[in-house]
């Protein structure tokens, strides 16, 4: 296999699959600042299922996703087109299915414990086009053989992978505010083990689940509780990474890989969500309209020192591994206590309105939330 066209279809994929692994539920449970009763546990489950054949670029410009493969080619040497010689066309498309199980339980009027495990399918497809130019022929034979290896590989190469990814474990705290009343502010927190598939830097079939290193989240819930039908919440949440290692190709040689140490860049997340209530006789309507802003840093690296073949020295940060998205995403929900189900169901669109170096994705989800008492009640 062609090793830039190996790389080149490598880093594609893992950027993509990388950064939509953070969509999803905002923290392992609770959508406001209000606590479960004590003895009360809540299932809740997550089906997200999109698709994204656009990119936003490191100056924030919408492009194709395909474009991705033709950067990585032309930072190898192969430009994308030369004028009567050849041009090189790629097309991209990424898919995901996403599904996350929440359980949270209430241990008093003032704590709730909570884990959440997330499950991925991802599918990316590419078609990568040679056309030559009437001054094809004046090329030498490596020449030719370099530039169609890197476009069949570039082209033949689609992967999908189907892994758990990294499980959460947390706590909310009331910090003031009972669940009637008009201002609740809530604090919570946990940490996010790597228990996700960490992807082979020399398998271009290979698309990671996890990040493989633990993260330290800090998050807040504030209520604005105007009327007994409608309220406000503000979210906020940050990730903090723990450095780590992982395997990462030479840049001299990609054929090889070593060890290199890392740590990823604070992640924040943001949500601001006004929720209506409409009482019907046997039913409720849940509406809600949420505006969503996540931003994560430069993550740091080692650099690759040529000489003794080894990544090594300090962490600094790298370019083009920060990122931000603006989403919005309208809800409608239904409450059926009246009918004796313990649940809520709802049906959600999450649509990406900007963004750096971060898919274009849109996001139809479905949610069920089910209550039901502990074993201890």
């Amino acid at each position: 296999m062609n090793s830039n066209g190996k790389n080149n279809k490598r880093i594609l994929l893992v950027v993509v699959a990388t950064l939509l692994a953070l969509l999803g539920p905002a923290i392992a449970w609770g959508l406001s600042a209000k606590l479960l009763p004590e003895g009360v546990a809540r299932l809740r489950v997550y089906e997200n299922v999109g698709s994204t054949d656009g990119w936003f670029s490191d100056s924030s410009d919408r492009q194709p996703l395909g474009q991705l493969g033709l950067d990585k080619l032309k930072a190898k040497g192969i430009a994308p087109s030369t004028t009567n010689v050849y041009n090189i066309g790629n097309s991209a498309r990424y898919r995901l299915w996403r599904t996350d199980v929440t359980l949270d339980y209430g241990l008093n009027a003032d704590w709730d414990v909570g884990v959440w495990l997330p499950f991925y399918n991802h599918t990316t497809r590419q078609s990568a086009t040679l056309t030559q130019g009437a001054a094809w022929s004046a090329l030498t034979a490596a020449q030719k053989a370099s530039i169609s290896g890197a476009v069949s590989t570039l082209d033949s190469t689609d992967p999908t992978n189907s892994d758990f990814g990294d499980v959460f474990v947390g706590f909310k705290h009331r910090v003031f505010g009972l669940n009637n009343d008009p201002f609740r502010f809530a604090l919570g927190g946990g940490f996010r083990a790597p228990t996700g598939h960490v992807a082979n830097p020399l398998d271009a079939n290979d698309v990671a689940t996890g990040d493989g290193q633990w993260d330290v989240t800090l998050a807040t819930w504030t209520d604005f509780q105007v009327n007994d039908r409608f309220f406000i919440n503000f979210l906020s949440r940050h990730d903090y990474g723990l450095a780590d290692y992982r395997d990462a190709v030479f840049p001299t040689n990609a054929s090889q890989a070593g060890r290199m140490r890392f740590q990823p860049g604070i992640t924040h997340h943001l949500e601001w969500a006004p929720q209506y209530q409409f009482p019907f006789e046997k039913w409720d309507l849940l509406s809600e309209i949420t505006l969503i802003y996540d931003r994560q840093e430069k993550e740091k690296r080692q650099s690759f020192d040529t000489a003794a073949a080894r990544y090594s020295g300090p962490l600094a940060a790298t370019n083009a591994t920060d990122w931000d998205r603006w989403m919005i995403k309208p809800s409608l929900g239904a409450r059926l206590f009246k009918y004796g189900v313990p649940g809520d169901f709802y049906l959600s669109y999450a649509h990406t309105m900007a963004g750096k170096n971060t898919a274009d994705l849109d996001l139809l989800e479905m949610r069920m939330d089910i209550y039901f008492k502990g074993l201890d009640q």
